[in-house]
Formats: C-alpha cells, sequence, structure tokens
C-alpha cells in the first residue's frame, strides 16, 4: 500500500466528515432561527380579525412545525470505537483501508441526512415566507385610513377644520346658573 496516497485520501476523508458535520451544526442552527421567528410570528401577529392575519398566524404555526421537524434527530452516521476492537490483531495495512473505508461510508450517509434535513428546512422556510406576507398583507389592510374612517387615528389637539373640542373619557356635568 502507498503510504502517500493512503494520508491524502484519509486526509481528504477525514476533512469531509468534518464539513458535514459542520453543516449538520449550521442547519440546526438555522432550523433553531426559523422555529423562533415562527413562533414570535404567530405570537405577536396584530390582534386583527381580518381573516389574513388569522391565515398568515396558522401558515406561522404550520412554518414552526415544519423547522421543528427538521431538528428531529435523525441517524447519523459515527465510528464506533468499539466495532474497532475486532481489528486488533489484524495487517495494519488491511485494518487502516478498513477504517478509511467505513469512514467514507459514514460520510456519505451523513450526506443523505443532511440534504433530507436541507429540504425540510427549505420548506419551513417558504411556508415562513408565505406566513410574513399573509400577516403583513392582513395587517395593511385591515389598517384604517383617513379616506374611510374620517380623522383616523382620533387625537385630542385640535386642527384647523375643528370647530368643537374632541370628546373626553370622563365629561363634566354641565352647570347651571345660579341667580343671585
Amino acid at each position: 500500500m502507498d503510504e502517500i496516497s493512503y494520508a491524502l485520501v484519509a486526509a481528504e476523508v477525514d476533512r469531509e466528515f468534518a464539513d458535514r458535520e459542520a453543516d449538520l451544526r449550521g442547519l440546526d442552527n438555522k432550523g433553531s432561527g426559523v422555529l423562533a421567528f415562527a413562533g414570535a410570528l404567530a405570537a405577536f401577529a396584530p390582534a386583527q380579525t381580518f381573516f389574513l392575519v388569522r391565515l398568515g398566524r396558522l401558515t406561522a404555526i404550520a412554518a414552526a412545525a415544519l423547522a421543528a421537524y427538521s431538528l428531529v434527530p435523525r441517524d447519523y452516521p459515527v465510528l464506533s470505537p468499539l466495532a474497532l476492537r475486532k481489528y486488533l490483531g489484524e495487517d495494519p495495512n488491511i485494518t487502516r483501508i478498513r477504517i478509511l473505508d467505513t469512514k467514507i461510508k459514514a460520510a456519505d450517509e451523513a450526506a443523505a441526512v443532511i440534504r433530507s434535513k436541507s429540504k425540510r428546512l427549505k420548506r419551513a422556510i417558504v411556508v415562513l415566507s408565505l406566513a410574513v406576507v399573509l400577516v403583513a398583507a392582513g395587517a395593511w389592510h385591515g389598517t384604517p385610513t383617513t379616506k374611510e374612517h374620517g380623522n383616523w387615528p382620533p387625537t385630542t389637539a385640535s386642527t384647523p377644520h375643528q370647530t368643537t373640542p374632541a370628546p373626553t373619557l370622563n365629561p363634566s356635568p354641565p352647570t347651571t346658573p345660579t341667580t343671585p
């Protein structure tokens, strides 16, 4: 066995496996962010009865469920040290090649786990984007405008076109003039 080619292949496989682990951690971090944002959107969306806002909240809940599903642990391949015991006493070259083959297989299985997790996370992001659009459209559509509701929002400050003062919450009772 050529030591140089083995060292090159082994180093590349180790680097690839480390990259896959980093990808998996990154996907989990993104999934956590999507889950948190979807939960916040569902909880803090405007409290309007307009159907787009309600539909947006339900869509945000669906996005949160998809993001949570993307975080579900999967069988991620690892090299079991206990399984390596069976190679004690074997030819070192055969042992090194078998361990390398096991790492290559594990890296391929890890790639499949990452692809699956990535697809689920992409779906959650698409659904969350739809939820944001629905809530924003519902909040915009459900916001009263001056044309529809007159002087909206009501203010207590007088404006040049107002001839009467703005109503107060606790008006004082009318006073009757007293005669001496």
